[in-house]
């Protein structure tokens, strides 16, 4: 086991296609296992999750946390998602870096709830990139207020012109905020969610998909509709940032992605249908 104080985080800032600064916060393990990035929820940001950077580095792991636009010191509207495209793009931006800070290592994603649509979505066209999945409480569905609810069907028609009439909402402190869903955001990221579902063969990497209490019809057919050698599917009330799901996870990587990485290094994975096997090294 490492200490993990040798190993201070190390910030940087990545510029998007619009030049948007994407905050970045990693430890520059020397020879890490494997890099795990780790993408917050609504509201969230980066530091958050900490604590944890801590426990993956010293399991050898190399924690890469960023925030979303308009979340903690990532610039953008605060309450309000960019668009899944442009996410997409900084993901693309942002896995680069990774790989050349650490090259040839094996990257895992971790995320919670819009994080881990944005992860899944990523590998869904990006199948070589990832050695494996930790998702966590996918939002199949989103709550958002009564008269947004109400409102829904205008906005799918009139989007543009009636998230002007929305709400803005200020409540947040230095590590999160409080606030409902723009309506706009909720339908994009269920949309999101149903390409999810109907395009899960995509998905090849190792998965572990960590539900709420109750596993629903559609995550239960995104889990069976994986193509995946490995995968895993959990329920519980905790969340991303929860000690039980940070065990989880070091258990997970520990009995799944340590155990295949060794077979990739032994020859024992010569050939494989699996084209995520194809970038470890």
């Amino acid at each position: 086991m490492l200490n993990s104080h040798v190993f201070p985080f190390v910030e940087e800032s990545l510029e998007a296609s619009d030049g948007i600064d994407i905050f970045c916060r990693y430890k520059s393990i020397t020879s890490p296992d494997g890099v795990v990035l780790v993408i917050h929820g609504f509201g969230e940001n980066q530091a958050l999750y900490e604590g944890y950077g801590e426990m993956l580095s010293q399991q050898n792991l190399a924690p890469y946390f960023i925030d979303l636009r308009g979340h903690g010191k990532t610039p953008g509207e605060k309450g309000q998602l960019a668009s899944t495209e442009q996410v997409l793009d900084d993901l693309e931006l942002i896995v680069a870096r990774i790989e050349t800070h650490f090259p040839n290592k094996p990257i895992i994603g971790m995320g919670h709830e819009v994080g881990a649509v944005y992860l899944a979505r990523f590998v869904q066209s990006n199948k070589r990139k990832f050695a494996g999945l930790f998702l966590s409480r996918i939002p199949w569905h989103w709550e958002s207020t009564s008269t947004q609810r109400t409102m829904k069907p205008l906005l799918r028609m009139f989007g543009p012109v009636a998230s002007h009439f929305l709400p803005k909402h200020d409540e947040m402190n230095e590590l999160s905020f409080s606030m409902p869903v723009p309506l706009l955001d909720v339908i994009e990221i269920e949309a999101d969610c149903l390409r999810l579902v109907n395009k899960a063969d995509e998905i090849y990497c190792s998965l572990f998909l960590f539900c709420g209490k109750l596993i629903e019809n559609k995550e239960q057919q995104f889990f069976d509709s994986v193509c995946s050698f490995s995968k895993e599917i959990v329920t519980s009330e905790a969340g991303l940032n929860g000690v039980e799901l940070q065990k989880q996870a070091l258990d997970w990587f520990d009995r799944v992605i340590r155990a295949e990485l060794a077979e990739k290094r032994d020859g024992a994975i010569e050939t494989s249908d699996d084209p995520s096997l194809d970038s470890w090294q």
